[in-house]
């Protein structure tokens, strides 16, 4: 019965469509009707799909003499290029050719001919086609609509007329960008270029048709192969213009061998970023136009010239070698203790320097700092001997006398003179300036004899160091100096031990076996030039290409993201990682390339790629966004991004335990955001990461000649990491193992604390974490988590299990009335929030007119906080007073001499997390509190400091409270406070105070403001109140509002009733 209606109503669309058709003048004529219509709905393109026989319908699907028309049900609700688009796509490779699409009520339609092949495909799909977006397109074809006597268009006369008005015949060129979204066409036939078909017909029709061209553009066509050109056999096409297409890989450039192009353009096209070296780019296009002058508008080929090397290095094996060495040579001769160059001086070694002759008395002023070990022979004659240097010692101590310098590496010209097995000499010149003269730029020149030692090491046996001053072109090079920072000196050389050390630290931390650890490990199998591979969100398969370029050793792979946004970057890289779990994978140098494309860095192997592809290399974000991405497979070598993402690891590890090794303490708390990582991407929440980092902690940690170790902690600081879940592979703890603090994390049931039961924890926080909220009770709570860890002492803080041994509770905060305690919160907020202020004169009307006021100094240890407190302080310390009248004087009385003292003290910065908080006293209309904690003067580079306050405030009027009481004492730091992480008090930001807003109006003054705004506006109490509070009581706000809404009648006449 559904069916029978779905063709009847398909029936009446055809007939309008008929009709609408039939209008149509333009090259259309009609002739009797001659077919019967059958209609395909999703049912019978199922059973077509099948293999079902249903001769009749396959049969008007093969003839090519007649007109099928199919209709998009509620078309009309997409634009007709994303409708076209959708469903050219959904029968790829198949072709189409749309004719005559038409919007009639709410549906859509076209008609095609001569498509048997995308009639199957749409069959297959059953008649659903996916818009881009996600949205189904529902189709419905009729079959054998019209005869092509019935309708006769023909489209050949329509691409020749566009294809005359694109040609000139006199510059002998061919435009047809944008082809198939010409005015001329775009209402009759829908032609993309995309198309395989289309395009070969169109080249064909202007070879044939129009005079030779030799300038071919197809800017803008969303071309993907270019099989076509080379199958219309364009050898005429000199200049060929492909910019903003889709093509992704160099290999589909392979018919262009065919012609013979001198100049092409393919910006704009995803196949360029998959190059991060210009210079690999231009040689792997060069591969498929061999004869090809110029490329993005770049001239890239000489013409016959000789070519000009910047260095000179005939055996290109040693190019490595010589690069390493000066890389390494001049970044530690930049270091500030020029002792990180022994070792590289053989015992043997010989030195000397030579210095340019002076052509005036500034330049010889400028070369006087290496006058004193000039070695001009030609001046010292038979002397010449006294400043020739011997050993490795002796040369050190003329190197640190020379003045300190910053080479300018990008100028550097490098030539291998001479090589051998047993030695090297290579030559170096380029431009250094002087640390304590900047101004200037030296000229140098520096020859090297390298010798080859044990353990693949090289050792300078001649070192001959010119220097002279630029004579020309200095202008072009500044820039130089201006825009290169002096890279950080790190030694990188192993020998054989010291690289089976590395091996073995890796396999531990990384369970692969030792062969693939040190293939892994080893740079020098990286090749030269990669070979990159796009593999893409549209088409996503692994073949051969894909395997190779994934799997070649120590390639970075570049992830291009599409349709993202800045703040979306952590919910990415996490669905991307927990993609390849249980394999780690660490995202590096995420990027925002453009408002809605991202990218970032990765290595991995083919397994995890072929992960990616089976998802579709979508991913779905835990906000319900889809995103889709790209991946360019061997984009970098190592030795291009340097970038050794283990070895990052390791060192933030180090450095968050060396700062607590005494205490044998762990700090993992926010891992994620440490500065160390810089770009690199670590989230210990995600579980495979977490259980990695643990692991390696313990191989970091652990002693070197006992990798099979615990790692050697007492305490493990996991705070502020976002945790879900405690999932660790290994026994890595080892028996000292007692402390963890799990603070402000998303542990959502006590149950996942199991993974340490079997450790011996007596010290425990996990306030903050959702499962504290689980239990109606302490005793439950502790109850709870005592399953778990029967020998916990201490949890969140608090002392347990102490009501059996009869001790008295220990609490950080006393509170004596507990209906107090919010009032005392709110008042101790707005107290500390005014303080902290720049200007302590939002302090008036805080203290009572008869307040009084005292303060005292302990007996400060650090000169800096000395400096300080002398600045400001009235120590009204008793015990120090020799003048007992002043002790009179110091007791401020009075608002007024209260506040101008307050001004007086430098601005600080409180932190109410870090405050202790005591009500000592409290009555219906006064309270007594004792507040004490740490604080900085955030304008000073002092330590933090240590204060106690004792405050007695009193009831006033409409409920409002004042000061008349308070004792301000200023002291060191307690030793506990070691243990306590007091960062946000350290790192002061503009973020770091808050922001001061005046309290609300009491009930009289709001009372007062109501009868106001009454008699103004003669509104009544209820809409007069109602402005009041979306202004925040502010009357000027409110008679702002009322005026312009009274002005355009939107005040409605209740109000005034």
């Amino acid at each position: 019965m559904y069916r029978h209606n779905l063709v009847n109503v398909i029936q009446n669309q055809s007939n309008q469509m008929s009709i609408g058709l039939l209008d149509t003048r333009h090259n259309i004529q009609t002739a009797p009707a001659v077919l019967t219509p059958v209609v395909l709905d999703s049912s019978a393109a199922i059973k077509l799909s099948m293999g079902s026989t249903m001769f009749h319908e396959r049969s008007l699907m093969s003839r090519n003499d007649i007109w099928h028309k199919i209709v998009i049900l509620r078309g009309a609700n997409f634009d007709k290029e994303v409708v076209l688009k959708s469903i050219l796509k959904s029968i790829q490779p198949a072709d189409l050719i749309p004719v005559k699409y038409q919007v009639i009520g709410e549906n859509s339609c076209f008609i095609a001919r001569n498509c048997d092949r995308a009639l199957d495909q749409l069959c297959k799909t059953s008649l659903i086609v996916q818009c881009f977006d996600g949205s189904p397109l529902i189709l419905s074809i009729t079959l054998g609509f019209a005869s092509i006597h019935d309708l006769k268009i023909n489209i050949q006369p329509l691409l020749l007329t566009l294809l005359k008005k694109r040609y000139n015949a006199e510059k002998k060129t061919l435009i047809l960008d944008n082809f198939h979204k010409d005015e001329d066409i775009y209402s009759t036939v829908y032609c993309p270029l995309s198309q395989c078909k289309t395009m070969t017909h169109v080249l064909k029709l202007a070879k044939n048709a129009l005079g030779p061209f030799e300038y071919l553009s197809l800017q803008n066509n969303e071309l993907h192969i270019l099989t076509m050109l080379e199958a219309n056999s364009l050898k005429s096409v000199k200049y060929l213009d492909l910019r903003h297409n889709d093509i992704m890989r160099v290999q589909l450039l392979e018919p262009l061998k065919a012609l013979n192009i001198t100049e092409l353009l393919l910006d704009g096209n995803p196949m360029c970023e998959n190059y991060a070296n210009p210079l690999h780019y231009v040689e792997a296009v060069k591969q498929y136009c061999p004869k090809i002058v110029k490329l993005d508008g770049v001239q890239v080929n000489t013409g016959g010239l000789p070519l000009i090397f910047k260095s000179f290095i005939k055996n290109w094996s040693k190019s490595e070698l010589v690069e390493q060495f000066v890389q390494h040579f001049f970044t530690a001769y930049d270091h500030k203790d020029r002792n990180v160059l022994r070792g590289l001086y053989h015992d043997d070694a010989w030195y000397s320097t030579t210095v340019g002759t002076p052509t005036s008395p500034t330049s010889k002023k400028f070369l006087e700092p290496f006058g004193s070990e000039n070695r001009n022979l030609l001046i010292f004659g038979k002397n010449s001997q006294q400043l020739l240097h011997h050993g490795q010692d002796e040369i050190l101590k003329v190197l640190k006398k020379l003045p300190a310098s910053q080479h300018i590496q990008k100028s550097f010209c490098c030539d291998l003179m001479y090589h051998s097995k047993e030695a090297l000499t290579i030559s170096v010149e380029g431009l250094f300036k002087l640390i304590n003269a900047t101004n200037q730029l030296f000229s140098f020149n520096r020859t090297f004899i390298l010798v080859a030692e044990e353990d693949n090491e090289y050792k300078i046996v001649n070192d001959q160091y010119h220097v002279y001053l630029p004579v020309h072109g200095i202008e072009n090079i500044n820039y130089n100096v201006e825009n290169e920072s002096p890279p950080k000196f790190e030694p990188s050389c192993y020998s054989p031990n010291e690289k089976e050390n590395l091996i073995l630290i890796f396999q531990e931390s990384s369970q692969m076996k030792h062969e693939h650890c040190e293939s892994t490990s080893t740079t020098n199998t990286t090749k030269k030039f990669l070979n990159p591979v796009r593999l893409s969100y549209k088409d996503p398969s692994v073949d051969k290409s894909v395997e190779n370029a994934a799997n070649v050793i120590n390639a970075w792979h570049k992830f291009i993201l599409y349709n993202v946004a800045k703040e979306d970057k952590n919910l990415i890289l996490d669905a991307i990682i927990e993609i390849c779990a249980p394999g780690l994978f660490i995202p590096v140098k995420y990027q925002m390339e453009t408002d809605t494309k991202a990218t970032f860095l990765s290595m991995c192997r083919s397994n995890v790629i072929s992960r990616f592809v089976n998802q579709k290399m979508q991913l779905k974000l835990k906000n319900g966004k889809i995103v889709c991405y790209d991946i360019v497979l061997s984009y970098l070598t190592f030795k291009e991004f340097n970038l050794n993402v283990l070895q990052i690891i390791s060192n933030v590890i180090k450095a968050r335990f060396s700062k607590e090794s005494i205490r044998k303490t762990l700090n993992l708390q926010n891992f994620s955001t440490d500065k160390l990582l810089g770009s690199v991407y670590c989230p210990l929440h995600i579980p495979v990461v977490f259980d990695n980092i643990l692991r390696l902690s313990k191989t970091v940690i652990a002693p070197i000649n006992n990798r099979d170790a615990k790692l050697p902690i007492r305490d493990l600081i996991l705070r502020n990491n976002n945790l879900e879940s405690l999932v660790f592979t290994e026994k890595v703890f080892s028996f000292v193992f007692s402390k963890i603090d799990l603070r402000n994390n998303k542990l959502y049931d006590v149950t996942l604390l199991k993974p340490f039961s079997e450790y011996k924890i007596t010290e425990l926080w996990l306030d903050g974490n959702p499962l504290c909220s689980n239990y109606s009770s302490a005793k439950d709570y502790v109850t709870a988590v005592k399953c778990y860890f029967p020998h916990l002492q201490l949890l969140d803080g608090e002392i347990i299990g102490i009501e059996d041994k009869q001790v008295p509770i220990y609490h950080k905060h006393f509170v004596q009335d507990k209906i107090k305690i919010n009032l005392v919160k709110q008042f101790l907020e707005h107290f500390f929030t005014c303080y902290d202020q720049e200007d302590r004169l939002v302090f008036n009307g805080l203290y009572d007119a008869g307040a009084l006021f005292s303060m005292t100094i302990g007996p400060i240890i650090d000169n800096s906080q000395k400096q300080i407190i002398k600045s400001f302080a009235t120590n009204r310390n008793l015990l120090k007073f020799v003048d007992y009248a002043k002790c009179t004087e110091f007791l401020l009385y009075g608002p007024e001499k209260i506040i101008t003292a307050l001004r007086r003290e430098p601005a600080t910065l409180h932190k109410m997390k870090f405050l202790d908080i005591d009500l000592l006293y409290s009555t219906s209309n006064s309270f007594a509190v004792f507040v004490q904690g740490p604080f900085v003067y955030r304008k000073t580079n002092v330590p933090p400091m240590w204060f106690t306050r004792t405050l007695i405030v009193v009831a006033k009027e409409d409920n409002e409270f004042c000061i008349i009481n308070d004792q301000y004492h200023i002291d060191n730091c307690p030793p506990s406070l070691n243990n306590v992480d007091l960062s946000e008090l350290k790192i002061v930001t503009q973020h770091s105070v808050p922001q001061f807003n005046p309290i609300s109006f009491s009930g009289a003054e709001k009372y007062q403001l109501l009868r106001l705004l009454q008699e103004l506006t003669t509104m009544n109490d209820k809409y007069s109140e109602k402005y009041l509070i979306e202004a925040s009581w502010d009357i000027r706000q409110a008679i702002k509002t009322f005026m312009q809404q009274y002005l355009s009648n939107k005040v409605p006449s209740e109000a005034f009733k």
